[in-house]
């Protein structure tokens, strides 16, 4: 039998033969008896499984998947917020570049397409080709990051979000998005709200949000025989973690199981800071390596996906 597996994840900072696709299709072949395994990947930079779903019905949808891997990471949540997209990334959140979802005029939750005029609009200070070339350069070194501090990069690139907040609030319909927080102490990392017991309502609007990519989701795998799973990234913390649980609670409520990467790395001896690079919390080689033996695992555990049951 051929298993065709779908995953979710860009991956661009490892070369593709160390892609946790990759891995993975090469280990369940090597373990395979009786199928094949064939895998492709999809993923667009920033983005959550909102502006995913474009890609499975353009691109997954048609080779037949017997299994959908969303992978789930640690700033998903707000990224399938437009208003807090556009906090980060100096964007207006009804014009994204990428589907999102949002509500319509009556209310209901809707994937809307990408704005044709979608694009940067906050006026960001431009940075010098020299000044990217370094930090693309050093970002793995200690002095990198003590020059990034000393030259006051990092607060730079944040005042440039709170005052693209400051923007957004102004802007009609947007006064009440800033309840319960401040964006001047936290524009870049949002996914500590998610672990709260009763978040923000702008992080409780985009917890609805996340709830209705997942169930897009799941009524297109259910509707073209697909097995869906989440792969959470060991950035969600391990079972007890809020974030991890407030994630598993979602997908626990339709069905949808969960693997978590941080738990098999405890479970297999490794160090979850290997699993990223050092001053980028993007997989390393072997965070991909680790993610690849979690799925197969869970495959393992559960052969009525590969049709062996």
């Amino acid at each position: 039998m051929r298993l065709l597996a779908i995953h979710y994840v860009e991956a661009w900072q490892v070369a593709i033969e160390n892609k946790f696709h990759v891995r993975l299709e090469e280990m369940a072949n090597l373990d395979s008896r009786h199928r094949t395994l064939t895998t492709a990947a999809f993923g667009i930079k920033a983005t959550g499984q909102a502006a995913q779903l474009p890609l499975y019905d353009e691109y997954a949808r048609n080779p037949r998947p017997n299994l959908v891997t969303l992978v789930f990471t640690g700033n998903d949540f707000a990224d399938n917020s437009p208003v807090l997209q556009g906090v980060r990334h100096g964007l207006y959140p009804e014009r994204l570049p990428f589907a999102s979802v949002r509500r319509g005029a009556d209310g209901a939750l809707r994937l809307f397409p990408p704005h044709r005029g979608g694009g940067r609009a906050l006026p960001a200070q431009k940075t010098p080709l020299w000044l990217r070339i370094w930090r693309e350069a050093l970002k793995e070194s200690s002095f990198a990051a003590w020059a990034a501090a000393s030259l006051g990069l990092s607060a730079r690139d944040n005042a440039q979000s709170v005052a693209w907040a400051q923007e957004i609030r102004r802007r009609p319909g947007y006064e009440s998005f800033w309840d319960g927080w401040d964006p001047a102490k936290a524009t870049r990392d949002l996914q500590e709200f998610f672990a709260q017991p009763e978040p923000p309502p702008t992080f409780q609007e985009a917890l609805r949000f996340t709830a209705f990519a997942l169930d897009e989701f799941q009524r297109r795998a259910e509707r073209d025989g697909a097995a869906l799973v989440i792969l959470a990234t060991h950035i969600m913390g391990p079972s007890d973690d809020p974030l991890f649980q407030r994630l598993a609670a979602m997908a626990g409520e339709r069905g949808i199981p969960v693997v978590n990467q941080h738990d098999y790395i405890d479970r297999v001896g490794g160090n979850v800071k290997d699993a990223h690079f050092k001053r980028d919390l993007h997989w390393s080689p072997q965070g991909h390596q680790w993610a690849a033996e979690a799925l197969m695992e869970w495959l393992r555990e559960n052969p009525q996906v590969c049709g062996d049951a």
